[in-house]
């Protein structure tokens, strides 16, 4: 073009281009292009001295003119071509230019504009080093290298940007479209204002600088990690400005905290905490889970101080962080209700869904894939089926046609789904391992997930079921580890599911007739190979009892073997996994020795890894804590006892007993913040820490339901049963040989001994519940007792070996006589379990009165399960007193205990079935029917309805405890007769809308 111009204004003539022809003046010097070309011809003319350096080399300016080209390509490249300005308005974008770059550019700016606009509008290919013809540096054609403005100093977007790779990595999650669909929203939105302030000016901006958020919804449904991605976004968008720190990876900032890291633990402690935590995240997201425990109670004032600190911050410094609340539906919207403060501070609401059933396959689907697994066809439907069966969730047709009653905030979501894989893949590192020790190992060995690792899911899901049905209905547990995958996948697994939820019998009886489809090695068949390991284990091995204990701990040194194999397969290592456990159990059962072993052996095999500033040494970690090491007396220092106690166990194992002691009552909010303090760090040190959990089962299950963020992260249930009387029998023997004690030929004294002191059955199934057994506990004082009994006996006597190392039946007499001294004499005392019962049920004076029954309701409605107390106390007294009427050789004193304690149930007995069969014969239940049926008067039917029901209550519980003596044909008589009356009440037509059974 510039040779084209000079022609013309040269009538024609181009003879200025050769060297030996002269130039007739500086009217032929126009453009870059001539001047460079002919420097001694054109030198001093004044239309090229902005072109030409001193020396007339034309390389004046050249890095700068660069940058001028490159900044306009980078401005207006991925534009379509009409967007692109024309080379004539190379004046209003050199001005754009110069606000932004000041300097001495505008002698040259719209020629170096001029000619970039007129290659992009080319719309071919090019760059500015061939545009200018200078040396362009590469680190300025790199269309990355100068950060690209819009009027407002917000990034320019184009095809392939972060962002649009950010956005590729939000679709790719499974599910979540609302969520995926409002942050496309959000940032259209974002973009739609950046240009109308780029043409209109800022004034004309329509949104706010205001983008913090809530996240509402239960856990594993993405909140975390939604969050990550929506503040990589927001940085790259502009909305807030990208941190500095250059170690940062990907140049953002996101920073978890909890109410721990926010609120202080004395006044004047918590703003700068909340202030520390704001700067921290400045450049990203500051992301508050459970942000309503920042307030515990009404009275919580440094709760409150660091919400208002927060409210503050926020929006003092909208422009550089972003504050994410995450959490539950409705505690987070009455948390925001009585903070009005954040309802217009935090505009954007964002609810995440549960998981439908196929989208947690898919999430396990595509988990197994990032770890180079391959699922069959058949193990696929196993996951589909156990995902179904763990979480509860809801299918597409479900929702689609509204017939989803939702799920529960406990089924675990996402994290229910690891969980089911984690399992799966121990199973099928067990079948690998155990293949590999008369195999070759092939890579189909250690990437092939198969049906039976997945229907070993099944089997747990299955012992749990059956079990809990078993204890309720008294009846003896099955051999759950039969359970394995081969054998599951034998049974029609929705029916045996189906049956271990209502019958014990049927579903045992199912189970054991169940054959194999295969006969795969178990853990047990596993060779150790470890020396260490090998005593470690046969520690554990030791042990009486705890079969799925020893089970799991060979599994879990399964899962290290397999990342072996693993390895020297090309592959990596599968994904490290939770360990935190739950011990569920009675005193005495072992549970504190085996978590001591458990976390030996996880540490030996490197499930835990000891944080680097650990100090390097052999022994194991193992903190044991309670509600008092965990909860303070005053606000704040909750968080930081627990902060402390986890940092205590790190390497390690931190043991908590009676875990649901933690919180004590609804109101307890120290007690919450302990429990939502500790399951951030179960989550976020998983790797360098285990949790193990203990206490009786009832309370831990309830303990559990209410706090759903413990069951999720928890994926390790074992149950410690009470011994049998043969298991202690055991016991005692393994104590007696640590110290060198020889029990007497005759071991009969020696069993009355341990089995009255304990309580144990022959049969599990034969024993009523009862926590005062002291199982191991009992056995060791037991032990104890018959020492110090030798110990007397052996005073005076000649020294020798076996003088002192041999006990005698008579010292185990001696136990059991204290034993029944302590014990029975106490229980068929004047205060004892006998005169308790008697006194709550017996009281002859007022049995025939309304005012005995009433009160009588009352105190059973107000202790729900008290009726299976009196019965559990009564059962043992009739227990223990039987025992001592049987043993021989029992001093006479302790056999007149027994007497009258015998004595009394006989008498208990007869007084019961007394005041039984009056009501029970009598038409009193009848008439009072008949006055609620027939009532003249509102208060008269209520009146009749509440004796009737108070005599109706007295008498199924007299009954019940009647049962107790066991299938004699009085007791049974009279039992029937009750029963039978009581239906014939419940089936009698009431007019009015009375509940007999008070539900």
């Amino acid at each position: 073009e510039d040779c084209k111009g000079v022609q013309a204004s040269l009538t024609g003539s181009s003879s200025f281009l050769q060297d030996t022809v002269d130039v007739a003046g500086c009217d032929a010097c126009t453009g870059h292009y001539i001047c460079k070309m002919r420097p001694s011809i054109c030198r001093g003319c004044p239309k090229c001295n902005e072109f030409l350096a001193p020396d007339g080399s034309g390389e004046e300016d050249s890095e700068n003119k660069c940058k001028v080209c490159a900044w306009v390509k980078q401005r207006y490249q991925n534009r379509p071509r009409h967007e692109i300005p024309m080379s004539y308005e190379d004046k209003e974008v050199c001005s754009a230019f110069e606000k932004r770059h000041p300097g001495d550019s505008g002698k040259w700016c719209k020629y170096i504009v001029g000619k970039a606009l007129r290659a992009l509008r080319s719309q071919e290919p090019w760059n500015c080093a061939a545009v200018l013809q200078l040396n362009c540096p590469a680190a300025i054609e790199n269309p990355n290298a100068l950060q690209v403005e819009s009027g407002m100093g917000l990034a320019m977007l184009r095809p392939g940007s972060k962002v649009d790779n950010l956005m590729k990595e939000l679709q790719d999650l499974v599910g979540l479209d609302s969520v995926k669909a409002g942050i496309s929203a959000l940032r259209d939105t974002v973009e739609f204002d950046m240009w109308r302030r780029r043409f209109l000016g800022e004034h004309w901006s329509l949104l706010g600088q205001n983008f913090h958020m809530r996240f509402l919804g239960n856990p594993g449904t993405g909140k975390t990690v939604v969050a990550r991605i929506v503040g990589k976004i927001l940085v790259e968008l502009g909305v807030v400005k990208k941190p500095e720190n250059p170690d940062l990876e990907d140049g953002f900032v996101f920073r978890e905290v909890s109410r721990a890291d926010l609120v202080g633990s004395y006044v004047g402690h918590t703003a700068p905490k909340v202030q520390k935590a704001v700067k921290s995240a400045f450049g990203g997201v500051l992301f508050i889970d459970e942000a309503y425990s920042l307030i515990q109670g009404e009275r919580d004032s440094f709760g409150q101080e660091a919400v208002d600190t927060l409210i503050k911050e926020i929006e003092d410094h909208r422009d550089k962080v972003i504050v994410i609340l995450a959490g539950y539906h409705k505690e987070m919207d009455t948390f925001f209700k009585s903070n009005p403060g954040f309802q217009s501070r935090v505009p954007f609401r964002f609810d995440f869904a549960d998981y439908s059933c196929e989208e947690l396959s898919e999430m396990s689907g595509m988990s197994l894939k990032k770890q180079n697994i391959t699922p069959t066809v058949e193990a696929k439907s196993w996951i589909s089926k156990m995902v179904g069966e763990k979480t509860g969730c809801c299918s597409e047709a479900q929702l689609e046609g509204g017939t989803c009653s939702g799920a529960t905030r406990d089924n675990g979501n996402g994290r229910a789904v690891r969980n089911i894989l984690e399992s799966a893949l121990r199973a099928m590192s067990v079948r690998a391992v155990f293949s590999s020790q008369s195999s070759p190992v092939s890579k189909k060995m250690v990437t092939e997930l198969v049906d039976s690792d997945v229907a070993f899911v099944g089997g747990e899901l299955l012992g749990e079921t059956v079990r809990s049905t078993c204890k309720l209905a008294g009846q003896a547990v099955p051999n759950l580890e039969l359970l394995t995958g081969p054998r599951v996948l034998a049974l029609d697994f929705d029916k045996a599911m189906s049956r271990a939820k209502r019958s014990c019998s049927k579903t045992t009886r199912m189970i054991l007739e169940a054959k194999p489809t295969s006969s795969l090695g178990s853990a047990a068949d596993i060779e150790i190979k470890d020396k260490e390991l090998k005593k470690v284990f046969a520690e554990l091995d030791e042990l009486i009892g705890l079969a799925s204990v020893k089970r799991a701990m060979r599994e879990f040194y399964a899962t290290v073997e397999f990342a072996n194999l693993r390895k020297k397969a090309g592959l990596q290592p599968l994904k490290s996994q939770s360990f935190h456990m739950r011990f569920l159990g009675n005193p005495g059962t072992g549970k504190t020795v085996v978590a001591r072993i458990v976390g030996k052996l996880l540490v030996a095999l490197g499930a835990i890894e000891k944080p680097a500033d650990t100090a390097d040494t052999n022994a194991t970690v193992f903190h044991e804590v309670s509600r008092s090491d965990l909860v303070a007396q005053y606000v704040g220092q909750t968080a930081t006892k627990v902060l402390d106690a986890v940092k205590k166990s790190l390497g390690g194992v931190l043991f908590l007993d009676e875990a649901y002691a933690l919180i004590q009552g609804s109101r307890d909010t120290f007690g919450q913040e302990a429990v939502d303090t500790l399951i951030k760090e179960m989550e976020d040190k998983r790797a360098h820490f285990i949790v193990i959990c203990a206490g009786y089962e009832k309370e831990m299950d309830d303990f559990f339901q209410s706090n759903p963020g413990f069951k999720s992260r928890v994926p390790f249930t074992f149950h410690f049963e009470d011994y049998t009387c043969p298991e202690l029998y055991d016991i005692g023997k393994l104590g007696l040989n640590k110290k060198e004690l020889t029990l007497p030929s005759d071991l009969s004294t020696y069993q009355d001994a341990l089995s009255f002191s304990t309580g144990c059955c022959e049969r599990l199934e034969e024993c009523t519940p009862d926590r005062a057994k002291g199982n191991g506990r009992a056995v060791r004082n037991a032990i104890e007792a018959a020492v110090r009994a030798m110990a007397t006996r052996v005073q005076g006597s000649e020294a020798s070996v076996k003088t002192y190392t041999e006990l005698k039946a008579e010292d185990f007499a001696v136990v059991t006589s204290q034993a029944v001294q302590q014990h029975l004499s106490v229980k068929c005392g004047q205060s004892g379990d006998l005169a308790t019962i008697r006194e709550f049920m017996l009281n002859e004076s007022l049995s025939e009165s309304y005012q005995f029954y009433y009160d009588f309701r009352r105190k059973i409605k107000s202790t729900p399960d008290k009726t299976q107390q009196l019965a559990a106390r009564l059962t043992s007294v009739l227990s223990e007193t039987n025992a001592v009427n049987n043993m021989r050789g029992l001093d006479e004193r302790s056999a007149k205990v027994g007497q009258k304690c015998k004595q009394q149930l006989k008498e208990m007995k007869k007084d019961t079935m007394k005041s039984l069969l009056p009501l029970c014969r009598s038409s009193t239940l009848d008439m009072l029917a008949e006055k609620v049926q027939t009532g003249k008067s509102e208060g008269e039917v209520e009146a009749a309805l509440t004796y009737l029901q108070a005599i109706m209550g007295g008498v199924e519980v007299m009954s019940e405890l009647l049962q107790c003596y066991g299938e004699h044909k009085a007791v049974t008589q009279v039992r029937k007769l009750c029963s039978l009356k009581l239906e014939q009440i419940r089936a009698m037509d009431f007019r009015m809308p009375f509940s007999l059974n008070d539900k």
